[in-house]
């Protein structure tokens, strides 16, 4: 069964970039967000293996968005990756404050996205040779 993993991204281009590279090059099943409010609803409805989460989104920023998945039953060990154009050191400590496992700048380079999302996820099947 291919692990699943939740982008959240309100940015329709990148959103799809990350989907390419979750469904089409790592060979895992992604799921699609593009608000915090829908990103905390199907978290919770399909638990993903990994949350790929954009910071700045509308409505419910990715910061409330990761704090209220590690309140969430079962979500304490669910890896979240944050993505964000915001590069300061307090903007990424404070991602990790609100439960982020790991964050990379936008823009993002695509090995570096594959390479984080497979240590994440615990390995997609076409980085496991299968």
């Amino acid at each position: 069964m291919a692990k699943k993993v939740l982008i959240v991204e309100d940015e329709p281009e990148i959103r799809e970039v990350e989907r390419m590279v979750v469904e089409d090059l790592l060979g895992c099943e992604a799921e699609l967000a593009s608000t915090g409010e829908e990103a905390l609803s199907k978290a919770v409805r399909d638990h993903p293996d990994l949350v790929v989460l954009d910071l700045i989104l509308p409505g419910i920023d990715g910061f409330t968005v990761a704090s209220q998945l590690r309140t969430q039953p079962g979500f304490d060990g669910t890896p979240i990756l944050a993505l964000s154009g915001l590069t300061r050191g307090e903007d990424k400590e404070r991602a990790r404050a609100a439960g982020c496992n790991d964050v990379l700048d936008k823009p993002f380079d695509l090995d570096a996205l594959m390479e984080k999302i497979d240590r994440l996820v615990g390995g997609c099947p076409r980085t496991n040779g299968n």
